[in-house]
């Protein structure tokens, strides 16, 4: 499964406009707790859709079902992204006008986006974790 920092990787606090340098009392930023909740949030659907059992399984180091683990992991980024777009189709409602650039080398303007092409976005992103997990439901 993706951990924070593969997740940090792909969607940099910048993006966000959450610190990421500043640690409380127990070593974490402010966008650590950010991206800690959304994983919880994205492992919460999952075990909504397939059962503790199974994603248990595909988090333990030994799966019972290898492939079934990939594709939960696959199902997990295709969730966990489509939540970075759902707060980035939120600061645009809010009238922000940023331009992203993240370190795949995809870039987003906020202004240029409808809300319209951020619901696709979540829509097809979800729709997409959905069909990868589909056969295990």
């Amino acid at each position: 499964m993706l951990n924070l920092d593969n997740i940090k990787e792909i969607w940099p606090a910048s993006a966000f406009n959450i610190d990421d340098e500043i640690k409380d009392g127990v070593d974490k930023t402010a966008y650590d707790r950010f991206i800690e909740s959304e994983m919880l949030n994205v492992k919460r659907r999952l075990v909504k859709w397939l059962g503790s059992n199974v994603i248990e399984d595909a988090l333990s180091d030994t799966p019972l079902d290898e492939d079934r683990a990939t594709d939960i992991n696959k199902a997990f980024a295709s969730i966990i992204n489509a939540q970075m777009v759902k707060h980035l189709m939120g600061m645009a409602a809010m009238g922000i006008e940023k331009d992203i650039s993240l370190p795949s080398g995809m870039k987003i303007s906020l202004s240029l986006y409808t809300r319209e092409d951020f619901e696709k976005t979540i829509k097809d992103l979800t729709d997409e974790a959905y069909g990868t997990v589909e056969e295990y439901l």
